[in-house]
């Protein structure tokens, strides 16, 4: 008796924390629609429209552009933040330190990039589930992120690469048309041959000798663009 009541304990426990987290992870969502759109209503038309910026600076007079409404939004935006974290602070994430959640992501990130390199396709991925499991409030950033870069990155070369390879097959001669296959060993070539050309524009670059700056500085730019 005692055992089921415990196992009736645990059950409770875990289906109140998945309840907890995903109404977090909904208010989450709800926050980032209603201001998704909501900053280019209020946006001047000379900042989105050429015409009318180049109306605007042929008068050869200096001008103003002022966002009406602007300083509104920021102190909503501002208050509705903290109100989400309010709403937010004590569930089960919000105890955990943020550093600890950096080194537990990154742990994380560093695993499926090992499986990944392994060709270990499943493992890669129920290793990136790993993630949701420690951070359950990523889950809104990944799926918030995937689709901005489905809509912004992805969308052109989805409609335009099917049409263009079935054209190249057909009229480009087989032996110019070159296909590469991505395994570990083009990818660390790559990876290598792209750092490189990132280290050779650090002193020189098309348009000239680039400014110097403190190697602290420039190892935080590196170890961010990597890890990102």
């Amino acid at each position: 008796m005692a055992e089921i009541q415990q196992i009736d304990m645990v059950q409770a426990h875990v289906l109140s924390v998945f309840q907890e987290l995903t109404a977090g992870n909904a208010k989450l969502f709800s926050f980032y629609f209603k201001h998704l759109l909501k900053p280019f209503w209020l946006l001047p038309r000379e900042l989105f429209d050429d015409n009318a910026m180049r109306t605007k600076t042929s008068q050869g007079e200096a001008f103003e552009i002022l966002v009406e409404g602007g300083q509104e939004f920021v102190d909503g935006y501002q208050s509705s933040m903290e109100k989400l974290s309010q709403e937010l602070d004590g569930l089960a994430s919000a105890t955990m330190q943020p550093m600890t959640k950096q080194i537990i992501f990154w742990c994380i990130r560093l695993l499926c990039i090992f499986f990944a390199f392994s060709a270990r396709l499943w493992m890669t991925f129920f290793t990136s589930l790993l993630q949701f499991l420690f951070l359950p409030y990523s889950l809104f950033v990944s799926l918030a992120y995937g689709l901005e870069t489905v809509f912004v990155l992805y969308t052109g070369p989805a409609l335009v690469l099917p049409l263009l390879t079935l054209l190249v097959d057909q009229v480009v001669p087989a032996w110019y048309n070159l296909k590469i296959t991505l395994t570990p060993s083009f990818l660390l070539i790559f990876v290598i041959v792209d750092q490189l050309l990132c280290a050779i524009c650090l002193f020189k670059t098309p348009k000239g000798k680039t400014k110097a700056l403190a190697a602290r500085r420039i190892l935080e730019s590196v170890a961010y663009g990597f890890l990102n």
